[in-house]
């Protein structure tokens, strides 16, 4: 039979006492922690505590086309965005941003192929892909509620393209299709946008979520050797989630 000494039951007593040490020692520092978050994880300043905000979002958009009377098929872009808001007077500023976006635009046009002499009918399925910056020039008038703020933005925006516009085309006819594709130069487009935004203060900065749309002025045409071609019009639905920090306090 095996026997345990004094000296093994000491050993037990101790490990046993440093063991309940620990796991007190570990529930301490999370009690610790999870009070010290409560009281540090939402911020007591307001929005006009600053006369600058910086910040990044990401951005879901939905695209509607028109190309001439009829509807074209969009499609759901990811857009990244940085902006600033500069503080005017209090609950008013001037928000600017540089946002990427990629547009995909699709239609199918029923139209005639003429092919030795002869006219035969033909669908023609179009799709033109083109890469953009847009920047927005927004008055922001904002207001708190408690550690919630909300906010209207409205003003202009420019559509600035990003290289050429990629252009397909795929011709069926009598059972057969052709494809043609070339490169095609772009104009910079101008709209209107008018948004909410609703945040609240967390940390050193605000988390935000807003909801805009936005109509192009004018239609967007494309060149190919010195010609103009028809454009087609843009509304736009984006949605982001970010984070903005405030700088310069007042």
């Amino acid at each position: 039979m095996l026997t345990k000494n004094k000296n093994d039951y000491i050993i037990i007593v101790l490990t046993r006492c440093t063991v309940k040490k620990i796991i007190f020692l570990v529930i301490l520092t999370i009690n610790t922690a999870i009070v010290f978050g409560q009281n540090n994880l939402f911020s007591t300043s307001n929005y006009n505590s600053n006369w600058l905000y910086v910040g990044g979002r990401i951005c879901g958009a939905l695209h509607f086309y028109q190309f001439f009377d009829s509807d074209i098929d969009n499609k759901l872009s990811l857009d990244f965005a940085f902006q600033m808001t500069i503080s005017i007077v209090d609950n008013f500023g001037i928000q600017t941003e540089l946002l990427y976006t990629s547009e995909e635009v699709k239609y199918t046009a029923n139209g005639n192929i003429t092919i030795g002499g002869y006219t035969h009918p033909a669908v023609i399925d179009f799709k033109q892909t083109v890469h953009n910056f847009i920047i927005p020039i927004l008055a922001r008038a904002t207001y708190d509620i408690g550690i919630f703020n909300i906010a209207g933005i409205f003003g202009p925006y420019f559509t600035i393209p990003i290289g050429k516009l990629d252009h397909e085309s795929e011709v069926k006819y009598l059972g057969t299709s052709s494809t043609y594709s070339n490169s095609q130069d772009i104009k910079m487009s101008f709209g209107l946008m008018v948004g909410i935004n609703f945040g609240v203060r967390i940390g050193p900065g605000i988390l935000f979520a807003d909801i805009r749309y936005g109509i192009d002025n004018n239609a967007i045409e494309t060149t190919i050797q010195g010609k103009s071609n028809p454009g087609w019009h843009r509304k736009i639905l984006p949605f982001s989630i970010g984070y903005q920090i405030g700088l310069l306090k007042k």
